[in-house]
């Protein structure tokens, strides 16, 4: 019943938040009520009596903190990033975790051209700026945001897989937004696509098929 209740309540929070919140709200909304869905996930492995030690089991639970923080902090961009990047290295230890494969040559390639062009895009944007350090940063993100990529292809998981694309498409969005150009309806996209993948890395694990079942029935 309380994983039921906090799913429910994580969804009902990124609907209200993507299509219902008006545009002009207090700082203190815009923080707050995004990162309440997150609060609920991490609140079902605290309330899983399934929930194991496992080394993923902590790597999750650290790696939402961090996007928690993240998100509480994301009005300041550099510090904001420091926790989303924090967050994305605890989920690809996670992943890892669990591998099962050796990593695709052909989707490593894939990443690869992905990466060299949303950093040549993105980056030299920056660098023509002259905020040296700050594209150095953001390079160093895109790396790390691609590996998530890379390490959920191990695991033979799509669900995982699919998650690490959202938050793929999630991060790009919002560095094209912030450096490159303005796009209609970013924060939707860039908080939808986020929220989803967070639901569907909690969802797959199978230590929580039990919590599934109670949702589902």
């Amino acid at each position: 019943m309380k994983e039921r209740t906090l799913w429910i309540t994580a969804f009902i929070f990124s609907i209200l938040y993507l299509f219902f919140l008006p545009k002009e709200v207090s700082y203190f909304y815009d923080i707050l009520i995004p990162t309440i869905p997150t609060i609920c996930l991490l609140l079902i492995f605290f309330t899983s009596k399934s929930i194991e030690t496992a080394h993923y089991d902590c790597f999750i639970i650290f790696g939402l903190l961090f996007f928690i923080v993240g998100q509480l902090t994301h009005h300041w961009f550099i510090i904001g990033l420091f926790f989303f990047l924090i967050g994305h290295l605890f989920y690809i230890h996670a992943c890892l975790t669990i591998r099962q494969t050796s990593p695709s040559k052909i989707a490593t390639l894939c990443l690869l051209f992905y990466g060299i062009v949303l950093a040549a895009w993105v980056g030299g944007n920056i660098f023509k700026s002259g905020a040296v350090l700050l594209g150095l940063v953001v390079l160093f993100y895109i790396a790390v945001m691609l590996t998530i990529g890379w390490a959920t292809i191990q695991t033979r998981k799509w669900i995982l897989l699919f998650s690490a694309i959202l938050l793929i498409m999630s991060d790009s969005i919002f560095m094209i937004n912030m450096f490159v150009t303005t796009i209609d309806g970013a924060t939707q996209w860039i908080l939808g696509t986020y929220l989803f993948a967070q639901f569907l890395f909690i969802f797959h694990f199978p230590e929580h098929f039990e919590i599934r079942k109670k949702v589902l029935e």
